[in-house]
């Protein structure tokens, strides 16, 4: 997620990578990341569903689009994006 500014959501995908008018995507946090205590390695990500986005605007490499909020959280630059 590249930027909100209260009411487009923009994403850093576009046509270039299958993005069209009309996808509808899901925006994530990262809440929790679990590692392993003795060798540091990620054995599990804890995602929280924060929104879902319709595109409405689609360029090469960048996408937006009306955003949904699930709850009160908003979205902020380096959330995850991916297919609904």
């Amino acid at each position: 997620m590249v930027d909100y500014d209260g009411t487009e959501l923009y994403i850093n995908a576009g046509t270039s990578s299958g993005m069209k008018s009309g996808d509808k995507l899901v925006i994530e946090r990262i809440a929790k990341t679990l590692t392993d205590p003795s060798t540091g390695e990620v054995l599990k990500i804890q995602k929280q569903k924060i929104g879902l986005l319709t595109l409405k605007s689609v360029e090469d490499r960048i996408s937006s689009g009306a955003f949904q909020a699930l709850d009160l959280t908003k979205p902020q630059r380096g959330d995850l994006v991916s297919l609904e």
